[in-house]
């Protein structure tokens, strides 16, 4: 029974710790990103690419967790992190949400072609 434990008490370190690491490179890609070609004078920003991937792990964790709601997981974790969103915002669930539906679904579907190495 105890080596039962033993591997639970690992596997949710090595989730925690890999947790730990996507937000920290959230927090160092976050904020405002023009793609290549898009003109500086433009206010319409995105995630960065590096910030995407990142967040689709995060996302994947949060979905196999089932106890709570993947978007609140995210938003909550990115709260705690300080990670702001493309805009320089605080990352409230209704900015998860998009986030999801409009990088992370497409990129899980094979959808986002603005991301190198996606799947197609």
């Amino acid at each position: 029974m105890g080596r039962i434990l033993e591997v639970k008490d690992q596997a949710v370190g090595g989730r925690a710790h890999q947790e730990f690491k996507l937000l920290a490179v959230c927090r160092e890609y976050q904020g405002e990103y023009c793609g290549a070609g898009h003109p500086a004078t433009s206010y319409s920003t995105t995630y960065g690419d590096e910030f995407v991937r990142a967040a689709v792990e995060l996302y994947q964790i949060y979905v196999a967790d089932t106890r709570r709601s993947p978007e609140a997981a995210m938003a909550m974790a990115f709260q705690r992190a300080e990670v702001r969103s493309c805009r320089g915002q605080t990352i409230t669930i209704e900015r998860v949400r998009y986030l999801i539906r409009r990088r992370i679904l497409p990129f899980l579907d094979g959808r986002d072609s603005a991301i190198p190495g996606t799947p197609s």
